[in-house]
């Protein structure tokens, strides 16, 4: 399989992931809609749910390896 194929299938696979994640986001938001309607909750729109969403779930470590050992290490007392 050529790199270039290689990155295809990332893009395709991200991109499908993404469209999952505001497909999931969306049907969240319309089941909450109803009571931002009531003002039982506060309205929201969606787009600034979605950003909450997205944003909520794309925590990474920017630790390299060595970083992430020396906590491990750290916190079991070796």
């Amino acid at each position: 399989m050529a790199i270039y194929e290689l990155e295809f299938n990332v893009d395709l696979f991200t991109h499908a992931m993404e469209k999952d994640i505001e497909n999931q986001s969306w049907q969240t938001w319309l089941s909450l809609y109803p009571y931002m309607m009531t003002s039982q909750i506060e309205f929201i729109s969606f787009e600034t749910y979605k950003e909450k969403q997205i944003t909520r779930t794309e925590k990474v470590s920017r630790k390299t390896a060595q970083e992430i050992e020396a906590e491990f290490k750290g916190l079991i007392g070796r």
